[in-house]
C-alpha cells in the first residue's frame, strides 16, 4: 500500500501546533532564510510564532479557492525537515507556484527534490493545473541546479530584482508544464 503524500525519504503533512518550536529555531538561520525569502525578516516573539503556527495548524487544507496550501516536510522518522507550499493558484490560467525550504541540517539528502515532486504531482494530476512556476535568486546555486535536474525550464531572469545583504540579485524564473512533468517523472 502506498500513501500519496509520502515518498522514499519524506512525507508532506499539515502543520501541527507543536511545530512552532522548530519553525522558531530555524527562523534564526538568517542566511538560509534569506535564500528562501530574500531579505532579513523582522524579529518576532515566541508568542507571535506560536500564534502563526497555531493559525496555520487550525486552518484546514482546502482544494477549493486559491488560498496557499502549506505543508511540513517531515522525515519518515517524523522529524520536521522544512516546509513547502503551493501558492498563487490561478484556476483560470491553470497555473500554480511552488515554494520550499529545507532546514540546513537536512540539506543535500534529496528531500527538496522529493517534496517538489509530490507537490508537482498533486498540482498536475489532482488539481488539473497545466503549469507550475517557481523562482529563486541567482546566488542560490543549489536551488537552480535542482530546478534544472527536475526538468524545469529556465523562463527568465529579472535583473537586480531582489536586494538583500547590501547588494542586488537577479530573480531567476522557472516553469514546468504538465506534459514536461509527465515525460520526465511519469504519470
Amino acid at each position: 500500500m502506498s500513501y500519496f503524500w509520502e515518498g522514499r525519504k519524506i512525507r508532506l503533512r499539515p502543520f501541527r501546533e507543536s511545530d512552532w518550536e522548530v519553525v522558531w529555531s530555524e527562523r534564526h538561520d538568517s542566511e538560509a532564510t534569506r535564500l528562501f525569502e530574500p531579505g532579513i525578516q523582522l524579529p518576532v516573539t515566541e508568542e507571535q510564532m506560536q500564534a502563526w503556527v497555531r493559525e496555520s495548524a487550525a486552518k484546514p487544507l482546502q482544494i477549493e479557492g486559491v488560498d496557499p496550501l502549506h505543508f511540513v516536510v517531515e522525515t519518515l522518522e517524523g522529524e520536521p525537515a522544512g516546509f513547502a507550499a503551493i501558492h498563487d493558484r490561478n484556476p483560470q490560467a491553470g497555473t500554480f507556484g511552488l515554494a520550499l525550504r529545507i532546514y540546513r541540517r537536512f540539506w543535500r539528502r534529496g528531500y527538496a527534490r522529493e517534496a517538489l515532486t509530490l507537490l508537482l504531482r498533486y498540482g498536475f494530476h489532482e488539481l488539473r493545473y497545466q503549469k507550475a512556476n517557481s523562482a529563486t535568486i541567482d546566488c542560490n546555486e543549489p536551488s537552480i541546479k535542482m530546478h534544472i535536474a527536475l526538468g524545469f525550464e529556465l523562463e527568465g531572469r529579472i535583473r537586480r530584482n531582489v536586494f538583500t545583504g547590501g547588494r542586488y540579485y537577479d530573480e531567476v524564473l522557472f516553469g514546468m508544464t504538465r506534459e514536461e512533468f509527465d515525460a520526465r517523472i511519469g504519470p
